[in-house]
């Protein structure tokens, strides 16, 4: 299993929480960004995320072969 944990201390984001609406729209009415966030979920097996006195903490956990 392949951990990998980012901490920062950005604005509050739960990238989990995303607009999965996203593909439903015709490309001309997409916003901007997002795609990043869809492939992630898509290829990680879980996310976990976290707010911890002012720190995004994100999981990410992969099952390699």
């Amino acid at each position: 299993m392949l951990n990998i944990i980012i901490i920062d201390d950005g604005k509050e984001f739960n990238p989990v929480e995303y607009d999965k609406t996203y593909f439903d729209k015709p490309f001309e009415e997409r916003e901007k960004g997002g795609l990043g966030i869809h492939l992630v979920i898509k290829h990680i097996d879980k996310i976990i995320y976290n707010r911890v006195k002012g720190k995004n903490i994100l999981t990410m956990k992969k099952t390699i072969f």
